[in-house]
């Protein structure tokens, strides 16, 4: 039976209200006590303000601004190692002595190991919480990089980049967390805050790489560190300083609430409004003990029948369900009872149960494999329509945006070059990076490189005065979805020019065309991240934003050996072009997303 919905999927109040009255004559042989719960949660509709509400009234404030800087750094690790593997490659591989068709293998091994884990801390996410997910992530990250500088070997440098890759499985998760204790209208604008570390990240890896394999190094013992083990160390110290951070984490208040946790969600926003210097929310929010008290029960399979009927079937030990404040005592399945949907008749995870002891053999079956992995929420995204279709469209642009993303830094880290940018054979139309010259194995012109970094900062200015405004025709000067049209339209263009190379086009006009890709590159992948956890309702955000990550790890893990692969620079930089391209495309066919209110179940 269809439901009435807007056009993000979201139920509608008729719709909701309908479907209420339906559940209350199909459970009529529940008894009075079943039918009088709904009709005591429809009288509370309008008793509570939502999550997102509370979140608006507390507003940014010194803590948050400290949770910003913890996310952010955990966040910035994906853009140190990733820019840390296009110094990496060619210099320890050069240490070790190892071909450089082999170059490759280190971003291979590092990249293929993170798909793999993505999807284990999306489910730690949605399973054990957003904060648990990115202490581990924090934590494996920094043990790695330790690991890493102290290699005595390439395949001992292979193996703990390999787990670096498994601590980045969890890098979406900072932006999870932080996307749910943002207030709502301003979400894009405290998410892309993030960002500027992302280009920081860009900055520090070249700054750090100058000083320690370039002309800047002081000259280290090559026996003992040699400078592409002072080039990790530098690089990974921003994680150890995560890691100190991470004990003033709290957890998602939507989290929470959607794991029927309401006092706990409670003391996290009381606590982020006292210390963000906010009067308590408590007695204007009018929640403290008139709340509804929800007692759990370990039953996650349960129908939206039994959790109803649950909540009258202890009637001698729980209070008549219109007792007034304190007065009902219910038991309900982990995630039935959501803070911000009490005023809102049954809870959406209800009707999500509901549909789920309504689903087909095979999805039950697919369920029951995979909820001991914590994955049975890819079920949940797969088995509703409008939800499926947006999330596959999603998965689709950041699969393809991965490849797009990792293939730009390393062949402009390549064409920029000292090889790259003087030489017959790298940067012009020529051929990609060979084995033709070993000059070229740790050898960069940072003067040139330098400026092409500096210019995501710009991008990211960009993307923080419009990302929460769509405006314009088709709202493209604005907003997340227009700013990611443009951004990356604009990177294909620039990117399949500056391939021509130093030869067709001259040295000149490859930096600036390498420094507006670096801006849309910035702009463009700034409003996809901002935009991904706001796809996926909260009781999978977790799996289907780090799922999004997945892909975009997927498409990354080719990007590294596509460049290193010897074929005509014009080629290479000619695919990469498409697949920017197509991103700007695919983004097209997904909704805008600025503004959206978490408390809904888009």
């Amino acid at each position: 039976m269809g439901v009435r919905t807007d056009p993000m999927g979201v139920i509608t109040d008729d719709a909701r209200h309908s479907r209420l009255s339906r559940l209350a004559s199909r459970l009529s042989e529940g008894g009075t006590h079943a039918r009088a719960s709904i009709t005591h949660l429809k009288s509370k509709q309008r008793s509570f303000p939502s999550i997102d509400a509370m979140l608006s009234q507390i507003g940014f404030g010194c803590y948050t601004a400290v949770l910003v800087l913890a996310l952010s750094l955990a966040q910035m690790a994906m853009s140190l190692n990733t820019n840390l593997l296009s110094f990496l490659m060619p210099c320890a591989g050069a240490a070790f002595q190892v071909d450089i068709t082999a170059y490759g293998t280190l971003g291979t091994i590092y990249n293929t190991a993170s798909y793999f884990a993505t999807p284990i801390f999306g489910a730690i996410a949605d399973s054990r919480g957003r904060r648990t997910a990115v202490v581990l992530s924090v934590v494996i990250m920094g043990v790695a990089g330790g690991g890493a500088a102290t290699s005595q070997s390439w395949l001992a440098l292979c193996l703990w980049m390999g787990l670096m890759g498994v601590g980045l499985g969890g890098v979406m998760v900072p932006f999870d967390l932080l996307s749910e204790v943002a207030p709502p209208k301003q979400r894009g604008a405290v998410l892309n805050l993030t960002n500027w570390f992302w280009c920081a990240g860009s900055i520090l890896v070249l700054v750090a790489a100058w000083f320690s394999v370039g002309s800047l190094a002081p000259g280290f013992p090559p026996s003992s560190w040699e400078p592409w083990r002072v080039l990790v160390l530098m690089v990974v110290t921003p994680v150890l300083f995560a890691l100190v951070l991470t004990p003033a984490l709290v957890e998602s208040p939507h989290w929470l609430v959607e794991q029927g946790r309401c006092d706990e969600a409670m003391a996290v926003l009381e606590k982020i409004a006292r210390l963000n210097c906010r009067p308590p929310i408590s007695g204007d929010a009018g929640l403290g003990d008139s709340l509804l008290t929800a007692r759990l029960s370990a039953r996650p399979s349960a129908g939206l029948r039994d959790s109803l009927l649950d909540l009258v079937a202890d009637d001698g030990a729980d209070a008549d369900v219109g007792a007034g404040a304190g007065g009902v005592t219910a038991r309900l399945d982990p995630g039935a009872v959501r803070l911000s949907r009490l005023s809102q008749g049954v809870s959406m995870s209800a009707r999500a149960n509901h549909e789920r002891a309504a689903a087909t053999p095979a999805e039950r079956a697919a369920r029951l494999c995979l909820k001991p992995l914590g994955l049975g929420g890819a079920v949940d995204i797969l088995a509703e329509p409008a939800l499926r279709q947006r999330a596959l469209t999603h998965w689709l642009l950041w699969l393809i945006a991965g490849f797009g993303w990792a293939g730009t830094v390393y062949f402009q880290t390549f064409i920029l070059g000292n090889n790259g940018s003087g030489s017959d054979d790298a940067g012009d139309a020529g051929s990609g990076p060979t084995n033709a010259s070993s000059a070229f194995a740790c050898d960069f012109d940072y003067t040139a490189q330098l400026p092409v970094l500096a210019s995501e900062l710009p991008g990211t200015l960009l993307v923080q005065l419009v990302v929460d405004s769509p405006r314009g025709p088709f709202g493209l000067w604005g907003g997340r979805r227009g700013v990611q049209i443009c951004a990356f339209t604009v990177l294909a263009t620039s990117s399949a020019t500056m391939a021509l190379g130093v030869g067709v086009i001259g040295s000149t006009a490859v930096t600036v065309l390498a420094a507006l890709s670096r801006f849309s590159l910035a702009a463009g992948n700034s409003a996809m991240w901002i935009a991904a956890p706001e796809m996926y309702p909260t009781r999978v955000r977790g799996l289907g934003a780090n799922t999004a990550f997945l892909f975009n790890v997927m498409g990354c893990i080719p990007a590294s050996n596509w460049v290193y692969s010897g074929l005509p620079g014009w080629l290479i930089g000619a695919v990469i072009a498409a697949a920017n391209l197509s991103v700007a495309m695919i983004a097209s066919f997904l909704p805008e997303t600025a503004g959206i209110g978490f408390d809904e179940d888009h």
